[in-house]
């Protein structure tokens, strides 16, 4: 994962995708929590806060890359619907930049 976990909690909520292209979204995507993982990994956080050990820092940057993506992603509402629109918003502007070359490749042809 090219991207710290903490850092896409701001760019889910706000369903822009910043410099994560397709294949890392659908990577993403598939990685998002069960409700099974969520539930295990609030229980472990709510345990946290209950109690004075360890801080909740702390314990999370012991938990595994993937955990702590899923530790962020707890937080944003709708995530996997949020993902799934960013994804649509950055193969739609792929695909508008790739029919804008194709429209000047035909402007510059000799054939019209």
């Amino acid at each position: 994962m090219l991207h710290h976990p903490t850092c896409l909690f701001p760019l889910t909520y706000n369903r822009d995708s910043g410099n994560i292209d397709e294949t890392e979204l659908l990577a993403l995507l598939q990685l998002l929590r069960s409700k099974n993982e969520a539930f295990v990994i609030g229980a472990y956080l709510l345990k946290l806060d209950s109690s004075a050990e360890v801080s909740r820092s702390e314990a999370i940057s012991k938990l595994g890359e993937c955990e702590k993506y899923m530790a962020s992603m707890l937080y944003v509402e709708d995530a996997a619907k949020k993902f799934e629109c960013m994804l649509h918003k950055v193969q739609l502007q792929s695909f508008v930049k790739d029919l804008g070359e194709a429209v000047a490749c035909a402007r510059n042809s000799n054939k019209l």
